[in-house]
């Protein structure tokens, strides 16, 4: 639902903790498309820091001298984790760039069943987007980058 992400369609989110620092971090991993026919991974790691609010963070990192900051919430979550709505809203300054969109993420990526929809939807809603403004990933091995790269740094 961000043309920021919707440019990658094989992409992964990767969330951890690291106990040492006692932090929470996110990494996005996704395939750029080459126009010579090649394909590159690239990842971005970003810091989460907790807001004040409940189900807010602040995400910053920094891509190649650009400082990014996001801003993060939670809009809706199934009780069991199978499925949660993420609303960012960023800005790389130095780029003149900002963005907003939504993320639908599910532990395997795969869209939750039609009975879980319209309160999917609801959570959509609560930042002003529909159902059909998310676009979905395609995590399948038909490019040229080989395997991509889902370790985190210790």
């Amino acid at each position: 639902s961000s043309e920021a992400y919707a440019q990658f369609s094989l992409q992964y989110q990767i969330w951890y903790y690291r106990k040492s620092v006692r932090r929470l971090y996110y990494k996005a991993v996704f395939l750029a498309e080459g126009r010579d026919g090649r394909d590159s991974w690239h990842s971005r790691s970003y810091q989460v820091l907790p807001l004040r609010t409940p189900g807010s963070w602040l995400f910053a990192a920094n891509d190649g001298g650009v400082q990014l900051r996001e801003h993060w919430y939670l809009l809706g979550a199934d009780a069991s984790l199978r499925w949660m709505v993420l609303y960012f809203t960023g800005s790389a300054k130095k780029a003149g760039m900002a963005y907003r969109g939504c993320m639908l993420l599910t532990p395997d990526g795969q869209v939750p069943g039609r009975s879980m929809m319209p309160i999917i939807a609801q959570a959509l809603a609560r930042a002003e987007m529909q159902p059909w403004e998310l676009r979905p990933v395609n995590n399948t091995v038909n490019h040229t980058a080989g395997p991509p790269p889902l370790e985190v740094s210790k």
